[in-house]
């Protein structure tokens, strides 16, 4: 990566961070929520992945238990979030991955594939655990209800919001 890559990522990284937590989690960190979740509650890692782009980790959360996940919006059915989001159509699947090999095969600088820079983990990762603290029995399991306030449907297009698509 050369100096300027760097500085745009940079930049990327720093225009996602100021978006709403939504956003942030179900669009584009999703992955560090994940971590926070299994920490704190020791769930799995689980990965939405497309067959067809062996690199692709289209989004990251909590295994909860029965084909049940766990993220920023609290728990869900992951059939029903393949077929929610328009994934099951394109063939992507679900499946357990660990941490390390996440950020192995997934790991990039590269603004736009994946915000896994350190420093965008390290920024992002408070307010993670800060929702985490507000919301303990939603992400626990303990209370099935959605998180008040975060929606699928509230998520908006990241890089669009982001001026980064059409």
């Amino acid at each position: 990566m050369t100096e300027i890559d760097g500085a745009v990522t940079l930049a990327y990284y720093q225009r996602m961070l100021k978006e709403p937590d939504t956003i942030l989690f179900l669009r584009g960190a999703c992955h560090v929520f994940a971590f926070a979740l299994q920490d704190r509650f020791g769930y799995l890692l689980r990965v939405v992945y497309d067959p067809s782009k062996p690199m692709s980790a289209i989004h990251v959360y909590g295994g909860y238990s029965n084909g049940r996940g766990v993220d920023v919006a609290g728990l869900f059915n992951e059939s029903e979030l393949l077929h929610s989001e328009g994934w099951a159509s394109q063939g992507c699947g679900t499946k357990d991955i660990a941490k390390d090999d996440l950020l192995l095969q997934y790991a990039t600088t590269v603004a736009g594939d994946g915000l896994f820079h350190p420093d965008f983990i390290k920024e992002a990762r408070p307010r993670a655990e800060k929702l985490i603290d507000e919301y303990p029995d939603h992400y626990s399991g303990k209370n099935p209800q959605p998180v008040p306030g975060i929606t699928r449907s509230s998520k908006g297009d990241w890089r669009r919001a982001l001026g980064d698509g059409a």
